[in-house]
């Protein structure tokens, strides 16, 4: 039986500048699940992802996770954060560090795991993503795709039972974008839940089990990717695709 990891009930999400990012939104997911958030700038899909591990806090509403509520004013434990990987546009690497300690620092830091175990992790996951033979680069000796392939590594070590991707393939150049892409199809087709902001409607298409269509701040449409991009519903939802895949 599936397990329901992430709920979201009526969120809010407003900045300073009055805009309303979030507006009333239901979302959920199950274990295992694999969830593409799609639609326009500025819909409110990266604001949705930022909210769920509190890198932003809602103004209204609650946020479930592992069945445990949240309001907007409680904090999420260290335990639960910690099941939660994020993966960002802009791969966050410490310039300063190689591409071994990059992985290994937030390993001793944030769990305690001594250096020799943390080496072996950080190996391990470098080789899942096929950069073993960059262990000992550093950050600027790498292509972009190689310092998202490292950032993925690098969130895979603190093995997460839920990955938040961001945008993972937006600051690529296009040649680079699907040494990425296939990375994360390989996660999806492990089991890892995930849920992923992007536009490349490809990956959503062929990975996830469910594509969500948010604008303004809301939830437009939802569904299978074969009845999403084959048959939408609604004429923004149409009206995007048609013109994304065009």
């Amino acid at each position: 039986m599936s397990r329901l990891i992430v709920e979201l009930k009526n969120a809010h999400k407003i900045f300073n500048n009055n805009v309303h990012a979030l507006r009333g939104v239901d979302f959920e997911v199950q274990e295992g699940e694999v969830v593409a958030l799609i639609g326009p700038s500025g819909s409110g899909k990266s604001t949705l992802l930022r909210c769920i591990n509190q890198l932003e806090r809602l103004d209204d509403g609650k946020l479930s996770l592992w069945g445990k509520a949240f309001g907007p004013r409680e904090t999420i434990p260290k335990n639960l954060r910690q099941n939660m990987g994020m993966i960002f546009q802009h791969f966050n690497l410490f310039p300063h560090l190689s591409v071994k300690q990059n992985i290994t620092v937030p390993l001793r830091a944030v769990k305690r795991i001594q250096k020799i175990e943390s080496d072996e992790i950080a190996e391990e996951m470098l080789k899942k993503v096929g950069l073993f033979d960059k262990t000992n680069s550093f950050p600027h000796q790498l292509s972009g795709g190689q310092k998202q392939r490292v950032a993925i590594a690098r969130s895979l070590a603190m093995s997460p039972r839920l990955m938040l991707c961001d945008e993972p393939t937006s600051a690529l150049d296009p040649e680079l974008v699907q040494e990425v892409v296939q990375v994360l199809r390989r996660l999806a087709d492990e089991g890892m839940t995930m849920i992923l902001v992007t536009h490349e409607l490809g990956l959503a298409r062929n990975r996830a089990q469910r594509v969500v269509f948010m604008e303004a701040g809301k939830i437009i449409e939802e569904g299978t990717p074969e009845r999403l991009f084959n048959s939408p519903l609604h004429e923004r939802t149409k009206g995007f695709i048609s013109q994304v895949l065009r």
